[in-house]
């Protein structure tokens, strides 16, 4: 009887011991890491946005599906959502197919990621979103959408637009690139001018010309409209061609405290631009 209780309390001796070394290894998590897993959880929702080119030949086509991710910040209903279009290119050739879809495709991605990124940081930051702050602004979004634009044998225009409010911030963005529809290539100015630096320069000093001409309905003062001369240039907007003109994207705050768009019509293009890109 006595060798069989001491059999047993050495069997309960060990299985203490090895009970306190499992419970020894593990650690808990730092706050960091509580505040990253119990501030949010998300999905990711898709569906498909019906965007496809109005005037499109069958050449080349363009749709888009919209994924979104749903962050939910502990102790409210409230969410954050972010929206990014995703594209999907189909063209008769599988180059030009390939080309343009890598290109767009790297442009969401990236997009995508730093928006979540930018989410992540302002829920995770000391001074950042809290249940709060959530209850007092209600849901946010952000928002990146493309739309077609210019599409036939020559040039696929497509436009970039973000919305969003984030943190007491609020914000939008336009835009554009245009492809070649023979190489699904990103067209740069060098590609479409007759000759580069006369066009850059044509370009460049007719949106100046615009901004003197209209700058007291666009609500531009006149100290800014003489810092603009010299400062604004193709080289640093994105730009696609439209079914009108080469349409040249301003970032908000650039020039006006929202972005926007301006559009040199095909016909005052003539002698810069070449033939084959005019409309």
């Amino acid at each position: 009887m006595k060798k069989s209780f001491k059999i047993i309390l050495f069997v309960c001796v060990i299985l203490i011991a090895i009970l306190i070394v499992i419970i020894s290894g593990i650690k808990p998590k730092s706050n960091e890491e509580n505040k990253t897993n119990t501030n949010t959880t998300t999905n990711t929702n898709t569906y498909t946005n019906s965007i496809t080119s109005s005037n499109n030949d069958g050449y080349i086509q363009i749709s888009y599906k919209t994924t979104s991710e749903v962050y939910r910040v502990q102790g409210t209903e409230h969410t954050i959502t972010v929206n990014q279009d995703f594209p999907t290119v189909t063209a008769s050739d599988e180059k030009v197919q390939n080309t343009m879809q890598s290109v767009l495709g790297g442009i969401a991605n990236k997009e995508f990621s730093e928006y979540k990124n930018q989410v992540e940081e302002r829920l995770n930051d000391k001074y950042g979103i809290d249940a709060e702050y959530m209850e007092h602004v209600g849901d946010l979004s952000l928002n990146w959408h493309f739309s077609n634009s210019r599409n036939d044998n020559k040039v696929v225009s497509v436009k970039n637009e973000s919305n969003g409010s984030l943190g007491g911030v609020s914000w939008s963005t336009k835009r554009g690139y245009s492809f070649s529809s023979e190489t699904g290539n990103l067209l740069k100015i060098e590609d479409i001018a007759i000759h580069t630096e006369a066009c850059k320069k044509f370009i460049n000093e007719t949106i100046i010309k615009y901004f003197k001409e209209n700058y007291s309905n666009l609500g531009i003062s006149a100290d800014t409209l003489s810092n603009l001369e010299g400062t604004i240039k193709i080289d640093d907007c994105t730009w696609y061609l439209s079914d009108s003109g080469l349409t040249i994207c301003f970032e908000e705050h650039t020039v006006l405290p929202i972005a926007f768009e301006y559009t040199i019509e095909y016909s005052k293009l003539n002698g810069y631009v070449k033939p084959e890109y005019l409309k």
